[in-house]
């Protein structure tokens, strides 16, 4: 997968070999916070050396989404702020089997506010999908006008 090293993104890991990914990237694509929270606890009591930033990237085949691409697709802000404090900028920045990374899916749909949530968080906004895409211009090409412009303002203040 694009952005992943051998020691982030690995859905391969022993300490989340039991966890229920299915269920756990369920709950980010449909909101469900207090459902995420319960399946992470339940998992941690038994795997009490898990480390969350491992359990929250792992991803979904086929598409290798993890639960931060469904959360920021979906505009679901409680789990993007659940997630993305346990989270390094590799994790962040991790890129789907389209290689579209949060940012991307965020920007697709239109949800500005997670958009400014990921820029803050570290997401980069150079990172080209495999159509060699940036985040920004599957916004501008989909009309979402508040996106680009949250977008070009990070550009111009962070340049």
């Amino acid at each position: 997968m694009p952005g992943v090293n051998e020691d982030e993104g690995n859905n391969n890991n022993i300490q989340t070999a039991s966890f229920d990914v299915v269920e756990f990237i369920t709950c980010a694509r449909y909101g469900e916070l207090p459902e995420m929270i319960s399946l992470v606890s339940s998992h941690l009591l038994s795997h009490p050396n898990t480390s969350l930033s491992q359990l929250f990237a792992v991803t979904l085949p086929p598409s290798n989404s993890t639960a931060l691409h469904m959360a920021a697709a979906n505009g679901h802000l409680p789990i993007l702020q659940y997630l993305l404090p346990h989270l390094t900028p590799t994790i962040i920045n991790l890129q789907n089997a389209e290689g579209n990374t949060a940012l991307h899916w965020s920007a697709i749909n239109g949800k500005k506010e997670v958009v400014e949530l990921l820029l803050k968080a570290g997401a980069q906004t150079d990172i080209r999908n495999i159509a060699g895409k940036t985040a920004l211009y599957e916004a501008q090409n989909r009309g979402m006008e508040e996106v680009v412009e949250a977008l070009l303002n990070y550009y111009v203040e962070n340049s």
